[in-house]
Order: structure tokens, then sequence, then C-alpha cells
């Protein structure tokens, strides 16, 4: 776990630090994959698939499936799948777990929508258009770029409130916002 986790710290150093441009959605979807690792997940998410849902259009999809093909989450396989609108993932959701829900920037004004759809499951959701993590219907974690490096916003009410457990570590490397 030592080296994992310095792994993690020296990749979120380095790009961190990196040009964003169009490498965004490779670089969000690494730190998809390691959210995965310092998020804990209720007992009954811990067997079967982890799944990450993407919602709505986000190149997104294409380096989560990447990462999927060589990785895993813990001891599961990763699973992507997508949803093209709130419907969609209502329906998903209703028959399948689902562990991490990315919204894509064209549907996060839908977050009162997203946030009904989602009750009661321990979905972590993230997000990447400013403000998104504030108040009590936002994100868990919200991607941000600050001085042109990519950060994440942290709400861990917003995790708790599903029964998530963040880990100090990424506490650590968060912007926290309530």
């Amino acid at each position: 776990m030592k080296n994992a986790t310095a792994l993690f710290f020296l990749l979120f150093l380095i790009l961190s630090t990196s040009a964003i441009g169009q490498n965004a959605h490779k670089l969000r979807a690494v730190f998809v994959y390691n959210f995965s690792r310092y998020i804990a997940w209720p007992n009954g998410y811990k067997a079967g698939d982890f799944v990450i849902v993407t919602l709505g259009k986000s190149d997104i999809d294409r380096e989560l499936k990447n990462i999927a093909a060589r990785k895993k989450a813990g001891s599961q396989k990763i699973v992507i799948k997508t949803a093209g609108s709130v419907s969609e993932l209502s329906s998903y959701i209703a028959t399948q777990k689902c562990h991490i829900l990315y919204v894509s920037s064209a549907l996060s004004k839908k977050m009162t929508s997203i946030n009904k759809a989602v009750a009661g499951k321990s979905i972590l959701i993230i997000t990447n258009n400013d403000g998104l993590a504030k108040g009590k219907n936002g994100s868990a974690i919200n991607f941000v770029l600050r001085n042109n490096k990519q950060k994440f916003e942290l709400n861990e009410g917003n995790a708790k409130k599903r029964g998530l457990k963040i880990d100090k570590k990424l506490k650590k490397l968060s912007i926290e916002v309530n």
C-alpha cells in the first residue's frame, strides 16, 4: 500500500503540473481510476464488477476503457458503461451497481435530477465544471483548473451522505469545499 500511495502522489504531482490542453480527458481518467483506490464503498459494493458510468458524451470514455483493459479496482474487474441521459442512468442503476458516476460538462446542469436518480445509492459523483461540488446537491469530486494545473475539489459531506469514506491521503491532495 505504501508503494501505491507513493505512486499516486508522484503521479498527482507530475500530472497536476502538466499542461492540460487536449490531454485533459486522459489526465482525468487517471485521476478517476486513482480515486477508486482512496474511497471505501460499503460491503455490498465490494463483490462483482467495479462499474464506472459516464453520463453524457465525453472523451473520457475511451481513456477509462483503456485503463479498465489493464487495471483492476482492488480485486474487482473495472467495467465502463455509458448513459446518454439521466433517464437512461436511472434505468441502469435501478438494476445494476454503479461505483463511480462521471458527469459530462454538457449534462452537469442537471445535477438536481442526477442526485434524485442516484438517491440511496453509494455512488461517487464526479464532475468537471467550476462550483459543482459546492452545496448538498453537488458532486463529491469536481475537477477544476487552477494556474493551468488540474486539481480537484472534494465535498466530503456529499460523499458521506452516499455511504462513502474518503481516505485522508486523498483529502490532503484536494481542495476541500462544502
